[in-house]
């Protein structure tokens, strides 16, 4: 059902900031209609995620209910109302543009929408429907749209239900942190941020977030970090040219001489070079682990010592091989494993993550295809090469590789073959993640 799935997706984020949650359905909606619910789910999955990025304090509501009935057409209007910052007239038109960062550098500390509303638009409207909002800066902003469906019993059945998540606090494991150390997080991967996110919680690390090198800089240029951790590949401004305007003394950053680690999942020969030359002082392999990545904070601070306890990574895999196989055709969760310190909770986590994030990108690269937007896709094939290498997702990340590389020599003739078979790996990869979870 697909109050079922949107819960089960954002629940521990929702939980995690301290907001309510609540899925509303109008008593006149017909609990079964036959549609397409991946792209619905795509459409909800991209607005509740900028809500939940833009909403600090209170709650964020879908309300559904019926608009429209036409014969068997049943045309059902959705909206996702959150108390977040809201957004101003000015910035209406912005919106439904690639990559728009409708939120001034005032908000600097918000991700941005990507290309989330752009393809949330998109989709609507090859559901027959339409989408818009209203807004009011500072109390918060309603996103609503329109879409249409049959009312025929079918296999592909939509089901609705209501549902309430309240928040609790309590069944949280989330501890204060008292260390004066600050990391800034610079990556567009929302699945490789958490990561880092995480093993900097471990280690007692406070941290922040910025999606790309132009937000990384709005932030350095109002507050100081003792580290910045840069990803090299990035929309809007790359790690490599973020870097060289942190080191000229001439731009507006406080700190020129802030600690900077490259995090890359392409150190090739000669990379390390260049990015010593760019102004960084260190560089990390992605997907890392957790003693290496702690490790090389500790060296960039200076610092003689992690502040948390060596985990004996080998042991902790090897010991998983020998008494259990967990490696499948397209799912090898040993390997995944051993880069999380077989911590198995996170990796459920950061599962239901991949689950929310990989269908957004592939929807994101079919129609980025479709526009020989190839730049762009470019980056979401080296997105999902990353994050799907975290997860074990070994052929996966094989495919995307191929689609980075067609892009990048623009041997673009391949691509709609590459794309259909990483739609197909992806349901597949499912299905194993699914019955990992459950286990």
């Amino acid at each position: 059902m697909i109050k079922d799935k949107i819960k089960n997706m954002f629940e521990f984020k929702i939980l995690e900031k301290g907001l309510e949650f609540n899925i509303l359905i109008s008593k006149d909606v017909p609990t079964q209609l036959y549609g397409d619910e991946k792209r619905l789910l795509q459409i909800l999955i991209n607005l509740v995620n900028n809500a939940i990025k833009f909403t600090e304090h209170g709650k964020i509501d879908i309300h559904i209910r019926l608009d429209e009935q036409r014969n068997q057409k049943v045309f059902i209007y959705f909206s996702i109302t959150d108390t977040g910052i809201g957004i101003s007239e000015q910035e209406r038109e912005k919106l439904f543009k690639p990559f728009s960062q409708a939120y001034s550098s005032k908000n600097y500390q918000f991700e941005g929408t990507g290309l989330g509303l752009a393809i949330s638009k998109k989709l609507v409207e090859l559901m027959n429907g339409e989408i818009d909002f209203i807004s009011e800066k500072g109390k918060g902003t309603t996103f609503w749209f329109v879409a249409c469906f049959e009312k025929i019993q079918n296999d592909n059945q939509i089901i609705f239900q209501n549902t309430i998540i309240k928040n609790d606090k309590k069944s949280l494991d989330i501890k204060n942190n008292n260390n004066d150390k600050r990391i800034l997080i610079v990556d567009d991967n929302f699945i490789n941020c958490n990561l880092a996110k995480h093993f900097l919680k471990k280690a007692s690390y406070s941290s922040n977030i910025a999606n790309n090198g132009k937000q990384a800089l709005e932030i350095l240029e109002k507050e100081t970090y003792d580290l910045v951790l840069m990803d090299i590949q990035m929309p809007v401004l790359d790690g490599i040219s973020a870097t060289k305007i942190i080191r000229d003394t001439n731009s507006a950053v406080i700190d020129h001489n802030v600690p900077i680690i490259a995090i890359t999942a392409n150190a090739m020969a000669g990379d390390s070079k260049k990015y010593l030359e760019a102004g960084m002082d260190y560089y990390l392999s992605k997907p890392f682990k957790y003693n290496n990545f702690i490790n090389v904070i500790a060296k960039a601070l200076n610092e003689k010592n992690p502040q948390s306890k060596p985990i004996n990574e080998s042991s902790s895999n090897k010991k998983n091989i020998t008494n259990d196989k967990k490696e499948t055709l397209f799912l090898d969760y040993n390997k995944s494993l051993s880069y999380i310190s077989d911590d198995k909770d996170l990796w459920k986590q950061l599962a239901k993550e991949f689950m929310i994030d990989i269908p957004a990108r592939i929807n994101n690269l079919s129609i980025l295809i479709k526009e020989k937007n190839f730049k762009d896709a470019e980056l979401e094939s080296h997105t999902i090469k990353s994050t799907s290498d975290i997860l074990g997702a070994s052929p996966m990340q094989k495919i995307a590789l191929k689609m980075e590389l067609c892009c990048s020599k623009n041997q673009v003739d391949y691509l709609p073959v590459l794309l259909k078979k990483i739609e197909n790996l992806y349901e597949k990869t499912k299905v194993e993640i699914l019955k990992r979870i459950s286990v």
